[in-house]
């Protein structure tokens, strides 16, 4: 599990004032991996999957606000973490009610 202190770690982010926010991005982040993939967190301690929602999160905190028409992909490797997760067999499955949560 990502924790408050890996991702400002991970972020490079001195200052956790605005924790409430950071933290949001971290259960966001991992709620959008469970529902872009179908897959869970495996039991075990994952590093792969833990990278997936930090990457995930950092692109998003470092763009929070969006400006005039200038979107902001998924950057082209976490994708390819999306995919690998998708299609891994380590990674359990979860139904569609989970998914959508």
């Amino acid at each position: 599990m990502v924790t408050l202190d890996d991702f400002c770690a991970y972020a490079r982010i001195d200052v956790q004032d605005d924790a409430a926010t950071l933290e949001a991005l971290i259960a966001s982040s991992e709620q959008y991996v469970i529902g872009a993939t179908g897959k869970a967190r495996p039991p075990t301690d994952d590093k792969l999957y833990d990278i997936a929602v930090m990457m995930l999160a950092a692109h998003w905190y470092d763009n929070r606000t969006p400006t005039g028409s200038d979107t902001r992909e998924i950057p082209y490797t976490l994708t390819l973490l999306l995919h690998h997760i998708a299609l891994c067999s380590q990674y359990p499955e979860v139904s569609t009610d989970e998914s959508d949560q």
